[in-house]
């Protein structure tokens, strides 16, 4: 019979729970539950394989990391699901094939839910515990795995540091933009590492003033306490502050296509007056057969055509391409997506289509971040 080990997070803390596990150096599944919310860690001979909060299906918490980092929309994602279960292909080997990530960033995702899940447990204090001894099934080599031990280090560490700095960020649903001297803070982040540097420029790149704290944390992604640390940082030296949303509308992202003015009212008018034509037709054939006809028609479900996931699937791709063209041809990148299409890259219809699914990007150091936005 497998062995478990069941307990309260108040007589019995996380950390005494990882160090019995690594000690031992058990292999199993790690359910903890804390306030409603449930997360799971699979450990191989005492070393964690993988974190994540609970989910009906394996590939949903991944789904929506990839929403949560611009990678793809709820739309999308949607139609990609569809498409495995009908196909039978496995839902990751879809997302490369189909060009949505590559294998490097999907690792980097895993690797991000997992420890975004470890610094959450480790940050609870209360809740309860199962461990359940079982055969753990995957294919990562025992150098990526994370030991008990080390994971205790240093997230003890973070949850110490997290203390520290937390209060000085603003509320996670508040809108920022960017204020004071950024070039002077750069140059002193610079002088602390490589490291601070990095997440330095991927977080003042995405403060725009438009977007949330939490989509500017999942965007860069760099995990919770990463950039949280980093946006600490510029809101003491008084480089951010928030945005009064009061009556004000909110502006479109940077860099998003959208159809001309004229086009786009135009295009509006006919998508309300087709759906009323062909409901107004299906009233008149209605009324033409009678009521005893009329009992007799049943109802029948409207499905939503896949056409417009595929099309935002591919321009994402196009524009992906051309991004990577630009550079590889002129040695850099261009300053916007109005850049491509003015230099002949990519054509004028280009993300052209639902406004609330444009797209945009943001330039990090030797890499591309393309935002598809949230609906």
């Amino acid at each position: 019979m497998a062995s478990a080990l069941n307990g309260n997070l108040q007589d019995f803390g996380i950390a005494e729970v990882f160090q019995l596990i690594g000690h031992q150096r058990k292999t199993g599944m790690l359910k903890v539950d804390h306030a409603g919310r449930e997360v799971c860690l699979a450990f191989d001979a005492g070393s964690v394989v993988w974190g994540a909060p609970s989910a009906r299906t394996p590939d949903e918490v991944l789904g929506q990391r990839l929403i949560r980092c611009g990678f793809v929309t709820a739309d999308a994602l949607a139609a990609l699901h569809g498409q495995a279960r009908s196909s039978g292909r496995p839902f990751r080997a879809l997302l490369v094939s189909e060009g949505v990530i590559s294998n490097v960033d999907l690792e980097a995702i895993d690797a991000l839910i997992t420890h975004d899940t470890i610094f959450d447990v480790l940050r609870w204090a209360d809740g309860s515990f199962n461990f359940m001894a079982q055969a753990i099934e995957h294919d990562r080599p025992a150098e990526k795995l994370l030991g008990a031990e080390q994971i205790l280090m240093d997230g003890l560490r973070m949850v110490d540091e997290w203390q520290t700095f937390r209060s000085k960020v603003p509320p996670f649903d508040a809108i920022v933009e960017r204020t004071g001297n950024v070039a002077a803070h750069r140059e002193r982040v610079g002088r602390e590492g490589d490291s601070q540097a990095a997440h330095f420029e991927r977080i003042v790149q995405l403060i725009d003033g438009r977007m949330t704290l939490q989509r500017v944390i999942d965007l860069s992604r760099l995990g919770l306490f990463d950039a949280t640390r980093a946006i600490a940082d510029l809101a003491e030296a008084g480089l951010i502050a928030t945005v009064e949303r009061k009556g004000k509308a909110r502006k479109p992202e940077a860099g998003a296509r959208r159809v001309p003015g004229a086009a786009r009212h135009a295009l509006r008018a006919i998508a309300a007056a087709v759906p009323i034509a062909l409901l107004a037709g299906l009233v008149f054939w209605i009324g033409q057969l009678g009521p005893e006809a009329t009992e007799q028609i049943e109802a029948f479900p409207i499905e939503r055509h896949v056409l417009d996931d595929a099309r935002t699937m591919f321009e994402r791709r196009r524009i992906r391409h051309a991004l990577e063209a630009h550079r590889y041809r002129t040695g850099g990148w261009p300053e916007t997506l109005e850049n491509l299409d003015g230099e002949g890259w990519i054509g004028s219809d280009a993300m052209a289509g639902d406004p609330a699914a444009a797209y945009y990007y943001e330039r990090g150091e030797g890499n591309i971040v393309l935002v598809a936005r949230e609906r």
